[in-house]
């Protein structure tokens, strides 16, 4: 072959390879994010004070219902495990398991209260996104592997007609290897 030939092949290689990860970003993230996490508390955020400075800039009525129901809704997962086949995706926490599709297709839910919440998953930006939505407002989780490949961050935001602003905070978790 001459070496206009081999390098118009390597193009093509490079393009095709290119143009497959583009297709199914999550392809690499699948296999890198699938796996169980324990809480890293002192590396994440302190979610009571986050739920401190919302409920703090709400009247004085509210803020013990709003407090309540944010931290029965903000209990933190002490382990996190994720298995990804194909299109689905199960993750459980804390030994509650929630199975969903990865294109953003909501799915019933019932908590252990019996409230009846719609659970969609999606791929974004090479983080997994989890939606939780119920009658007074929603969830997102985002699960995004770091660099070393040992970190999981957990980006949550909850917004609601009821509260002042988005809560937001972040979780951080280690692999568990073996």
């Amino acid at each position: 072959m001459s070496p206009r030939a081999v390098a118009r092949s390597r193009a093509l290689v490079v393009a095709v390879a290119l143009c497959g990860a583009a297709a199914s970003p999550a392809g690499a993230q699948t296999a890198a994010l699938a796996g169980a996490y324990v809480l890293s508390a002192a590396a994440g955020d302190d979610v009571e004070q986050a739920i401190g400075r919302i409920v703090d800039e709400m009247s004085f009525w509210k803020r013990p219902i709003a407090r309540s129901r944010l931290r029965s809704t903000n209990q933190l997962a002490r382990r996190i495990s994720i298995a990804i086949s194909g299109p689905q995706v199960d993750i459980v926490t804390d030994g509650t398991s929630i199975k969903t599709t990865t294109d953003g297709q909501p799915a019933g839910w019932t908590r252990e209260d019996g409230e009846r919440i719609m659970v969609s998953t999606l791929w974004k930006g090479g983080a997994l996104e989890r939606v939780f939505k119920a009658e007074d407002g929603e969830r997102a989780n985002t699960y995004r592997l770091g660099g070393d490949g040992d970190t999981m961050t957990v980006g949550v935001v909850v917004t609601s007609p009821q509260l002042p602003r988005p809560l937001a905070y972040r979780l951080v978790y280690r692999r568990v290897r073996g």
